[in-house]
C-alpha cells in the first residue's frame, strides 16, 4: 500500500493475479506472448520505414492492435473494474497497477484506478506530486504531455518532469 502525501491510501500491485488468461488459460498466454513479440519485431522495422518516409513520432504496431481488438478492450474493463472492486473493498482510495500496459487514470465507482502503462508500448508512467496529486505522463519525442484525475490531457514543460 501507498499512502500519497495528501492522506489518500492506494493498493499497488502489478495485477496479474486478476488476469483470467494468465490463471486459467495458460496457452491463450503463451500465443499472446508470442504474439506480442511478433508485433514488437514487425514495429521495428515499420519505425525504420516511417523515419525514412520522414514521419516524426511514436507509434506502436502492439499499442494500435491492443487498442482496437474488441476483445482486448472487453478484458480490460474486466480488469480494471476487478481491481478496482478489491480496492473499495479493502477500503483504500484507489490503486495503482500494470500487467496490461494500458495507461489509465480515471475514476470507477468512486475508487481512483491509475495503470502506468509501460516503457515499451505507451511510453507513459506515473508521478506522484508533493501534493499527492497523481499524474500519468506520457513521454513523446519533443513535447511532454500529461492526463490528469478526471482524463484531461495537459501539456507539460520539461523543466515539470
Amino acid at each position: 500500500m501507498n499512502v500519497a502525501a495528501d492522506g489518500r491510501r492506494y493498493l499497488v500491485l502489478h495485477g496479474d493475479e486478476y488476469d483470467q488468461v494468465t490463471t486459467l488459460h495458460r496457452w491463450v498466454s503463451v500465443l499472446g506472448d508470442v504474439s506480442y513479440g511478433m508485433l514488437i519485431h514487425l514495429n521495428r522495422g515499420l519505425s525504420w520505414l516511417r523515419r525514412r518516409l520522414g514521419i516524426s513520432g511514436h507509434w506502436s504496431l502492439a499499442d494500435y492492435a491492443k487498442r482496437n481488438v474488441l476483445r482486448a478492450v472487453s478484458f480490460i474493463s474486466d480488469f480494471e473494474r476487478a481491481v478496482a472492486h478489491t480496492a473499495r473493498q479493502r477500503g483504500l482510495d484507489g490503486v495503482i497497477c500494470g500487467h496490461i500496459h494500458t495507461p489509465a487514470l480515471r475514476r470507477i465507482d468512486g475508487i481512483t484506478y491509475i495503470n502506468c502503462g509501460d516503457w515499451v508500448d505507451s511510453c507513459t508512467a506515473v508521478v506522484e506530486h508533493m501534493d499527492g496529486r497523481m499524474e500519468l505522463v506520457r513521454w513523446e519525442p519533443g513535447a511532454r504531455t500529461t492526463v490528469d484525475e478526471i482524463g484531461r490531457v495537459v501539456r507539460l514543460h520539461a523543466a515539470g518532469l
